[in-house]
C-alpha cells in the first residue's frame, strides 16, 4: 500500500514575510555597498591629497642632504624620523643619483628590500605620483636642473579597514532593525489577510466531510471578502443540490440519481442489456383496498415496501418502479454483478419470507401476502416517455414474462420458467405446475414454483432480519 506523504505547510504569511526579509536585505546591501564604494573613493582622495603633500615635503627635505656628499647618516636619521612619526607610512625608499637604495620601515629602522619601487618614477615627473593605483607615492628629487634621487612613501590602509569595519557594523544593526520592524509589520498585515482564506481551508474540509451547515463572516471589500461570499453560495448551492438528491432518491433509480449527480457521466443511451427482472404485488388488493381505510392502505403498503428495498438493496438489485400495489426490481443495472440471476432468485424469495414474518392481517382473518415472478433476459434500456418528462426504465419481453409470472403463483411463492431456473445455479429448487401459454410469447413455457434448500434458510433468515430491523 503506497503511503502518501503529507506536505510541509508553508503558511503565507510566513512566506510574505520572508519574501519582504530578503527585498530588505537585499537592498541594503546593494546601499550598503554603493555607500562603501563613494567612503573608499572618498577616503582614497583625502589619502592622496595628503600623501602628495608629505611626500614633496619630504622630497624638499631631502634635496640639501642628497647634494653633500657626506650626509648619508642625516638622510638615515630624516627617514627613519619620518617614517615613525607619520603612523600612515608602512615603508619609505629612497634612491640617490649614485644608485644607492636606502629602505625604511617604522619601528625597524633600514632594512633591505628586494622589491625597489623607486625604479618604476620617470625621471621626467615633476609631480608626486601614485604608482599603479597602489598606495605607493613618489617623487623625483631635483634641485635646479641636477636629478639627485626618487624618494617613494607607501601609506597603509588600516585607517580604511577601520572606517570599513565601522561602518559595517552600523549597516549591520540598521538592517537588522529594518527588517525586524518590516518583517513583524508583514506577518500583522498577512495574517490578517490570511485568515479569512485559513478559514475557507478550514471550511472546505467540514464541507468535504458532508457538513453544508457552514457560512462565513463575510467582512471587508477586497478579493478575499468576494471569495469568502462565493464559498458561501457554493455551500448554499452543493446543501440544495445534496437535498435535491435525497428527494430524488426516493423516487428514482438511486444509482443514476447518484452517478449524474457526481460528473453526469451515467450513459442513459438506450442499450441492450441481460438483466434480470422481479416483479411482486399484493394478493387481492382490490378486495383488501376496498374494505379499509385509504391510510391504512398507504401504511401497509409502505411497510411491505420498506422491507422489500432493503431485501431487493442487500442482493444487489434497484427498485425500478413501484405501480400501485406492485414493485418492479431490476438486477445487473445499473448495478453489476455477474450472478445477478441468483441474486433475483434469493431476493424474491426473501421478500416471500418477510411478508411472512410480518403476517399483517386482512379484514377476512388471513394474512397480507405477495406473489412473485421473476425472469432474466437481454432488455432495452432506454428512455421512455414524452420529451417533457422521461423515465428511464427497461422494456421487452423478458419484462413482460416476468409480470406474467407473478400471475402464476400463489401468495408466498416464487414462479418462474424452466429457462430461468436453469441459469440459478445450486441449493434451488423447481417445483413444476406444467406448461403454461405465457401471454407474447408463442411457445408454451414450462414453469413451476421455486422453492429452495435448508442451504439457503441461514442466509435467506439473515436478510430478513437485516430487512424488518426498525
Amino acid at each position: 500500500m503506497k503511503i502518501l506523504k503529507k506536505k510541509i505547510r508553508f503558511p503565507i504569511r510566513l512566506q510574505w514575510t520572508a519574501f519582504v526579509a530578503s527585498v530588505v536585505i537585499a537592498a541594503v546591501s546593494f546601499v550598503f555597498f554603493v555607500i562603501m564604494s563613494i567612503q573608499h573613493d572618498a577616503w582614497l582622495a583625502t589619502q592622496s591629497k595628503q600623501a602628495q603633500t608629505q611626500v614633496q615635503r619630504l622630497a624638499d627635505e631631502l634635496k640639501l642632504h642628497l647634494l653633500s656628499t657626506e650626509s648619508g647618516i642625516d638622510i638615515d636619521k630624516l627617514l627613519s624620523d619620518f617614517t615613525n612619526s607619520t603612523p600612515s607610512v608602512q615603508e619609505v625608499q629612497l634612491v640617490d643619483s649614485a644608485e644607492e637604495f636606502r629602505s625604511y620601515r617604522p619601528l625597524e629602522g633600514r632594512s633591505s628590500e628586494e622589491k625597489k619601487v623607486v625604479t618604476l618614477v620617470s625621471h621626467e615627473d615633476k609631480d608626486v605620483v601614485n604608482l599603479k593605483d597602489s598606495l605607493w607615492f613618489a617623487s623625483n628629487i631635483v634641485y635646479a636642473d641636477t636629478h639627485l634621487g626618487v624618494i617613494a612613501v607607501q601609506y597603509s590602509d588600516a585607517e580604511w579597514e577601520s572606517i570599513a569595519d565601522d561602518l559595517q557594523s552600523k549597516m549591520f544593526w540598521i538592517t537588522a532593525s529594518i527588517v525586524l520592524v518590516f518583517s513583524l509589520f508583514v506577518y500583522w498585515m498577512t495574517g490578517r489577510m490570511s485568515r479569512p482564506i485559513e478559514a475557507i481551508s478550514e471550511a472546505s474540509e467540514k464541507v468535504s466531510a458532508g457538513d453544508y451547515d457552514i457560512q462565513l463572516i463575510v467582512s471587508g471589500n477586497n478579493e478575499v471578502s468576494d471569495a469568502t461570499e462565493q464559498f458561501n453560495r457554493m455551500v448554499t448551492e452543493l446543501k440544495n443540490r445534496e437535498r435535491i438528491r435525497t428527494v430524488f432518491g426516493r423516487y428514482l433509480n438511486p444509482k443514476l440519481i447518484e452517478d449524474v449527480f457526481e460528473g453526469g457521466k451515467f450513459n442513459t443511451d438506450s442499450h441492450h442489456q441481460d438483466v434480470s427482472i422481479l416483479f411482486a404485488d399484493m394478493v387481492s388488493f382490490t378486495s383488501y383496498s376496498e374494505t379499509v381505510s385509504t391510510e391504512q392502505v398507504i401504511r401497509v403498503l409502505n411497510q411491505h415496501f420498506e422491507a422489500f428495498h432493503r431485501i431487493i438493496d442487500h442482493y444487489d438489485g434497484v427498485v425500478d418502479k413501484y405501480i400501485g400495489d406492485a414493485v418492479m426490481a431490476v438486477f445487473n443495472h445499473p448495478k453489476k454483478h455477474k450472478s445477478h440471476e441468483r441474486n433475483c432468485a434469493l431476493a424474491a424469495l426473501a421478500m416471500c419470507e418477510a411478508s411472512r414474518q410480518m403476517a399483517l392481517p386482512r379484514p377476512d382473518g388471513t394474512t397480507i401476502s405477495f406473489r412473485v415472478g421473476i425472469n432474466s433476459g437481454k432488455s432495452i434500456v432506454g428512455n421512455i416517455g414524452a420529451a417533457e418528462r422521461l423515465e428511464y426504465t427497461l422494456i421487452g419481453n423478458p419484462v413482460n414474462v416476468a409480470s406474467r409470472m407473478g400471475g402464476l403463483g400463489a401468495g408466498g411463492e416464487v414462479a418462474l420458467h424452466q429457462g430461468m431456473f436453469d441459469a440459478l445455479g445450486d441449493d434451488f429448487e423447481f417445483r413444476s405446475i406444467g406448461l403454461q401459454q405465457v401471454k407474447g410469447v408463442k411457445e408454451p413455457l414450462e414453469c413451476g414454483v421455486l422453492c429452495m434448500n435448508d442451504a439457503l434458510l441461514a442466509e435467506i433468515d439473515h436478510a430478513v432480519k437485516l430487512a424488518l430491523q426498525k
